[in-house]
């Protein structure tokens, strides 16, 4: 799905960079299992699309909603700088099963580090081209906090990247 941008501005590296990530996610042959290729509403990052906003719920579960937050930027050198890209993420997970909450979470770790090294070096470049510092993806806050209503729940946590911002970009 096409983001839908109004204004007609070049991309920061720090939306380069979490736009990939999205696309990482919606890719991962895991994540497409879980949330189906046909389900686009399913891996949600405000695209302008009309159900970003909508909130998670057991009729669309599994779902997962990625918003960019942004961190603390500082200067590096008198042309650039260097910030993190937060991201918080949300997830809805029919049943009251812990496990699957958890499970989930670990998925999208692998969805950024798969075993296949020559993969996870891929993505790692492919980040660092965007404008990602090393291109590694920091898994701040693990998923917690499930709020079972007795037939889904709902889970937050924050992942985050350091981007490189400069001045000549």
């Amino acid at each position: 799905m096409a983001v839908r941008k109004q204004l007609d501005l070049d991309d920061a590296p720090d939306t380069l960079v979490f736009r990939k990530l999205v696309a990482i996610l919606k890719a991962d042959k895991t994540m497409r299992r879980v949330f189906g290729p046909e389900r686009p509403a399913a891996i949600r990052s405000w695209e302008g699309e009309p159900h970003d906003k909508a909130p998670l719920s057991i009729d669309q579960a599994p779902c997962v909603r990625l918003t960019p937050t942004g961190g603390p930027q500082h200067f590096w050198n008198p042309s650039s700088m260097r910030g993190e890209l937060v991201i918080d993420l949300e997830v809805c997970v029919k049943g009251i099963c812990v496990d699957d909450v958890r499970n989930l979470w670990y998925a999208m770790f692998r969805a950024f580090y798969p075993q296949d090294t020559t993969a996870a070096q891929t993505i790692r470049s492919t980040l660092q081209t965007l404008g990602a510092r090393t291109g590694l993806v920091i898994f701040t806050k693990p998923i917690a906090n499930p709020q079972p209503d007795g037939t889904y729940q709902l889970a937050s946590g924050q992942i985050q990247i350091e981007c490189n911002f400069n001045a000549g970009q």
